[in-house]
C-alpha cells in the first residue's frame, strides 16, 4: 500500500513529539533523582562529603542531649570540614554536656573546621558544661535570655556503701596490685591518698578546659577562673560576663555570617544528618520516649562535664 506526503510528514511529527516527551521524562527523573538523593542522604545534597547538587550551603550540626565520644559524628563532620561547597558551619546547641572526651573531640573538630570557614553557634534551652566548650570552638555564640550555660567544670562520680554491707552481713574481698587501683571504689572506705589522687586528675582537664574557654573567648585565665566555680549562667548573664557574645536566634547567626563573613546571601541550611547503629534507631524512637521506655544515658564512668538539675 503507498503511502502518501501527508501521512509520512504525520508520522514524522508525531516520532519527533514522541522524541520530545522521553528527552523531558528522562530530565523529570534525573531530577527527581537528585532530590531524592538530596533528601535521604548522610549529607542532604552530598554523597560521601561531595556536594551532588554542586550548589554552596551553610551546615548545621544540631548537638543535642548527652555528649558522647561518637565516630560516626566525628566522620559526618569530617566530610563537612572537607566540603568545599560547606560556606560555613552553625552549631546548634540543646545539651546539659557530656564526658569530657565526647566534648573535647567535639571542640577539637570544630575548632579544626573553624580555621578553615566560619563557624557559628546558637545555643537553645541548655548548653552547659561539655556543651558549652563545644559552643567555644565557634567564632561567635549565641543564646537566647533564658539559655542555661556555663556550669565550667569537672566531676568524677562513684558512691561507698561499707556500712550497708555490714547490716546485710556482705564482706566485699578486693585484691588489688596498689592501694590507689580501682579507687575509688563502693566496696572500700576513700582514703585521704586516693582522694587526693582523684582531685589530682580532675583539676588536670579543669585546667584544660579552661585553657580552651580562654582561647576560644579570648579571655585571660584568672578571669575564665573566677566565673568557672560550677554554676550556671543564664543567656543574659553569660552575656555580660563575656562567656557569649550576644542574645540571638540561628537567624542572627547568619546575619552575622552574611555581613561580617562575607557569605553569600540566601544560601541553603543544610542538617548534617549523623547515621545510627540499628539499635540507635530503636533506643530514640519517639514513641518509646514518650511511653517513658527510653531516657538520656548518663555515663556511669569516668570524667564528665555536665550540668542536669538534681546532680552536681
Amino acid at each position: 500500500m503507498s503511502v502518501n506526503a501527508d501521512t509520512l510528514l504525520d508520522r514524522s511529527r508525531l516520532k519527533r513529539q514522541a522524541t520530545r516527551w522521553r528527552i523531558a521524562a528522562l530530565a523529570a527523573l534525573t531530577l527527581a533523582g537528585f532530590v531524592l538523593a538530596e533528601t535521604y542522604l548522610d549529607i542532604p545534597g552530598n554523597r560521601d562529603g561531595v556536594n551532588v547538587l554542586g550548589r554552596d550551603y551553610i551546615a548545621r550540626l544540631d548537638v543535642e542531649g548527652i555528649i558522647f565520644d561518637d565516630p560516626l559524628r566525628d566522620e559526618a563532620i569530617k566530610k563537612i570540614a572537607e566540603d568545599n561547597k560547606a560556606k560555613a558551619v552553625i552549631v546548634r546547641i540543646d545539651s546539659p554536656g557530656g564526658t569530657t572526651v565526647g566534648g573535647e573531640m567535639l571542640y577539637r573538630q570544630l575548632h579544626e573546621i573553624a580555621a578553615k570557614k566560619p563557624v557559628v553557634a546558637v545555643m537553645r534551652g541548655t548548653a552547659a558544661s561539655a556543651a558549652y566548650l563545644t559552643a567555644v570552638a565557634a567564632e561567635r555564640i549565641y543564646a537566647q535570655e533564658g539559655t542555661i550555660t556555663g556550669s565550667i567544670g569537672v566531676l568524677m562520680q562513684s558512691m561507698e556503701f561499707t556500712e550497708l554491707s555490714k547490716k546485710l552481713g556482705i564482706t566485699p574481698i578486693t585484691i588489688k596490685s596498689g592501694p590507689l587501683k580501682a579507687s575509688p571504689s563502693p566496696t572500700e572506705k576513700l582514703t585521704p591518698e586516693a582522694e587526693a589522687m582523684v582531685r589530682e586528675t580532675i583539676m588536670d582537664f579543669y585546667e584544660v578546659f579552661i585553657a580552651k574557654i580562654a582561647e576560644g573567648r579570648k579571655m585571660p585565665i584568672a578571669e575564665v577562673k573566677k566565673l568557672a566555680d560550677g554554676r550556671v549562667y543564664t543567656g543574659r548573664q553569660a552575656v555580660a560576663n563575656k562567656l557569649i557574645d550576644a542574645i540571638g536566634d540561628e537567624d542572627d547567626a547568619v546575619s552575622w555570617l552574611e555581613k561580617e563573613k562575607q557569605i553569600k546571601p540566601g544560601l541553603k541550611i543544610e542538617k548534617i544528618e549523623i547515621k545510627k547503629e540499628p539499635t540507635e534507631w530503636l533506643e530514640s524512637s519517639s514513641l518509646l520516649q514518650w511511653l517513658g521506655f527510653t531516657k538520656a544515658k548518663i555515663p556511669e564512668s569516668g570524667l564528665v562535664s555536665l550540668w542536669e538539675p538534681g546532680l552536681p
